[in-house]
């Protein structure tokens, strides 16, 4: 998987794949089966995208996986990487707003049911999360209706409206709902509800096969979208995609600058049959020898797929050294879907996550799943979002268990959490860290313990503070000794990580002029519940796209981004087979036979 640093500047192949993450890499596997010479091309200097773990006993990342993602089942079977269930025994914690405290109340829910019928019957459901509130049943059915049933011309209306203000319509502004509806954004997308768009959100839940399957019912058949989880983290995915590829493939550190297409069937600058020029420079900061190595070198290519987030080929950000340029530029249809998600109105999903590390796992000795939901806003308590048991029973190896809970701090208190360290812990994220200024400072940690902590006095039982797991391998005495003469192998307290998730779409602005309204209909393209937009699918000449934002299904999930990567790489296969390269503006051109 190390990028070739062969002397040529000049470099052709049949694809040229931007961008190294999960999709990409999963398209180049696929590609590289069908026979096809590619190389990809990474910003970064390592693989993985936002699977991408510098330590193994990263906890944090979003590594969640259902029953029902058959992509990542199957990568999981062929390369022997083992799932953990998601803990679930004992009970779980809510805390939820109470109209008559008109503040947050903590309540517990029942434990996980052993049979229960499936699809659930007239919405008697036993989610953990509607308990017995006739309102709250009363949104999610609502909300789970419009997700299924609302498509064609009348969801442009939907996409012109936010999530919040499509809640207060149905709800007339009750204070529990409104509530849920922050939760449910912060969860699913990461964002506040009322600057996502209303559709956006319905479609979100459609794609990842409805409510209950992403998240409400964790007893139904799969568990749920995260019944299970990889301890060894996401990254193994990657490691064993990438080792499937020719040495030479990656090229890390790679900036692509400009995509050119041709606009005549014959060039001299191209090859006659790689109508793609792909430029490149090494990223800012780069070192200055790199202007002569692997990653200064123009690639010629049949078709590129682009994998990286819309955000870097908007035209919005191309002032920016990172951004994608396009000659001849994408359509105005094209552009302005780009930029609705990746532009100043846009919103991205920001997640901070604490790890908090602790030597046996007193929740559960409590009789506690360890799993807390937060349906409150950050206004009426702390910043924590939802808590989850990340605990690692057994090891690999002589490796000890690592009993943790792990907070998920999303949207606004995401921002929150991770200003408040980066003040106080200024310096590398990926290292565990010990408390400073008192545990009381820590808003996180005193979030924890406020919900905890009825359970644990009702039992007459204390709450111990973070400390006393080591992580790293047990050995001999004699290296022991030497760790801790050395400082290595010290108690880990707590780990602080923070990724973005999708951009999402804001509202849409109608125009106000009527035959501006009525040519916008008759442009308007929804393909139905949970396709997403097939805009951003749509290939432009021999470019196509991919990425999890692409995705028609579980986007946002590792199960999207593979298989958004898989489609990609299957359309591209097929164009090459039908022997036709496309040229000219738009795709428009004669064609040209493809040498595979």
């Amino acid at each position: 998987m190390d990028s070739d640093s062969t002397p040529d500047s000049e470099v052709e192949v049949d694809v040229v794949i931007v961008g190294a993450g999960l999709s990409g890499i999963r398209a180049a596997v696929e590609l590289h089966k069908a026979g096809l010479t590619i190389a990809i091309l990474e910003l970064t200097d390592h693989v993985g995208g936002q699977c991408y773990t510098a330590s193994t006993n990263d906890t944090a990342r979003i590594t969640s996986i259902g029953d029902t993602h058959t992509e990542m089942l199957s990568l999981a079977k062929d390369f022997k990487i083992d799932l953990t269930k998601q803990h679930r025994e004992g009970l779980s914690l809510q805390q939820r707003y109470d109209r008559i405290q008109d503040g947050p109340q903590v309540v517990e829910t029942i434990p996980a049911l052993e049979k229960v019928v499936w699809p659930p019957q007239d919405y008697q459901l036993s989610f953990r999360s509607l308990i017995e509130d006739p309102a709250i049943q009363k949104f999610y059915r609502r909300i789970s209706d419009l997700s299924e049933t609302w498509h064609g011309p009348d969801a442009l209306f939907l996409d012109a409206v936010s999530f919040l203000e499509l809640v207060e319509a149905n709800f007339f502004h009750s204070k529990v709902v409104h509530q849920e509806a922050h939760f449910l954004t912060n969860f699913l997308l990461g964002v506040h509800p009322a600057r996502v768009s209303a559709l956006y959100v319905l479609d979100h839940i459609a794609a990842g096969g409805g409510l209950a399957n992403l998240y409400f019912h964790p007893d139904s058949p799969g568990g749920g979208a995260h019944h299970l989880r990889v301890p060894q983290g996401p990254q193994a995915f990657i490691t064993n995609l990438a080792d499937l590829l020719p040495k030479g493939t990656i090229h890390l550190s790679t900036m692509v600058n400009k995509i050119t297409q041709q606009t005549t069937p014959i060039s001299k600058i191209y090859y006659p049959s790689h109508p793609c020029k792909v430029e490149n420079s090494p990223p800012p900061g780069a070192d200055a020898s790199a202007s002569s190595g692997p990653n200064s070198k123009t690639f010629y290519a049949k078709k590129v797929l682009l994998t990286t987030p819309p955000a870097f080929y908007s035209p919005l950000w191309s002032h920016l050294p990172e951004a994608i340029t396009f000659h001849p530029p994408l359509p105005p249809h094209q552009t302005a879907s780009i930029n609705r998600r990746s532009g100043h109105g846009a919103e991205c999903g920001k997640f901070t996550t604490v790890t908090f590390y602790f030597n046996h796992p007193w929740w559960r000795e409590a009789g506690l799943s360890g799993s807390m939901d937060c349906r409150v806003t950050r206004d009426l308590d702390g910043p924590i979002s939802w808590v989850r048991d990340t605990s690692e029973e057994v090891g690999g190896g002589k490796k000890k268990a690592a009993w943790t809970l792990t907070c998920w701090c999303a949207g606004e208190k995401g921002y929150e959490v991770w200003d408040w360290t980066s003040n106080t812990y200024p310096g590398d994220d990926e290292e565990p860290v010990e408390m400073k200024g008192g545990w009381e400072a820590n808003p996180v940690w005193m979030h924890l313990q406020r919900v905890f902590g009825e359970r644990m006095d009702a039992l007459e039982m204390k709450i111990p503070l973070p400390g006393g797991c080591r992580l790293g391998w047990e050995g001999k005495e004699e290296e022991k000794a030497r760790e801790r003469e050395e400082g290595a192998g010290q108690p880990s307290l707590y780990m602080v990580k923070r990724w973005f998730g999708m951009g999402v779409p804001p509202p849409r602005e109608l125009p106000r002029e009527g035959e501006e309204v009525e040519e916008l209909l008759r442009n308007w393209k929804y393909d139905g519940p949970g396709k997403g937009d097939g805009t951003l699918r749509e290939p432009f000449g021999n470019v196509h796209f991919a990425g999890t934002e692409t995705a028609e299904e579980w986007r946002g999930f590792m199960e999207g981004a593979a298989g958004s990567g898989l489609r990609g790489a299957k359309e591209v296969i097929q164009a090459l087979k039908k022997g036709v390269i496309k040229h000219g503006e738009g795709g428009k051109g004669k064609g040209l036979k493809a040498h595979l």
